[in-house]
């Protein structure tokens, strides 16, 4: 399948995708524009995470189709390969049918409310809905506690790990009745102002 579609690197460093209806003496024209967004996505590794590549309007909060914008502002202009050109086509379909996507979502909360409910399981599966779902996010130690119960789930400090270590709130007063105590410098208080 051919496709007119271009890829213009503009001055301010974004990257768009469109079509272009015209190039005039002092502006191009182009259709329907979508802005490259690049998502870095949080990976166990220290050093290598995963990125991905998102489709955005970039005339979100206008109803126009087209857009002039001055040439001195488009420093290249590209073939789009068809790959990208498959998801920006996919991108302009979900804009063009907002209920087909919104309703999608409703079957997945819907679903998803079934699962969570006291319910006998009744072995339905809804396409696109994984069976089990692992997922990892990163928060401050002191947040733990909090994040658990928000999840329902009710577990003691002692059976935390983190790290291969005890969990200890740190909002909880100091053990300082341990030999060791005073010896680490997170035994002792952050703010200079405690000392006097």
């Amino acid at each position: 399948m051919e496709n007119n579609y271009k890829i213009i690197k503009l001055t301010s460093g974004e990257s768009l995708i469109c079509k272009i209806n015209r190039i005039k003496h002092e502006t191009i024209v182009i259709e329907r524009p979508m802005v490259f967004k690049s998502i870095s996505l949080p990976n166990n590794s220290l050093f290598f995470g995963a990125e991905a590549l998102q489709l955005k309007n970039w005339m979100e909060f206008s109803e126009d189709k087209t857009v002039e914008i001055p040439i001195n502002h488009v420093t290249a202009l590209m073939k789009a390969d068809s790959m990208i050109s498959h998801c920006y086509d996919m991108e302009k379909e979900k804009e063009d049918t907002p209920n087909a996507k919104s309703q999608e979502m409703k079957d997945i909360l819907s679903h998803l409310q079934d699962l969570s409910s006291p319910q006998q399981p009744d072995n339905k599966t809804v396409p696109g809905i994984p069976q089990k779902l692992n997922i990892n996010f990163n928060v401050p130690e002191d947040m733990i506690p909090d994040v658990m119960g928000a999840l329902g789930i009710n577990i003691n400090n002692e059976d935390m790990i983190i790290d291969g270590e005890s969990y200890e709130d740190p909002q909880s007063p100091p053990n300082n009745k341990s030999s060791d105590w005073g010896n680490n410098w997170q035994d002792w208080p952050a703010d200079p102002h405690d000392y006097l």
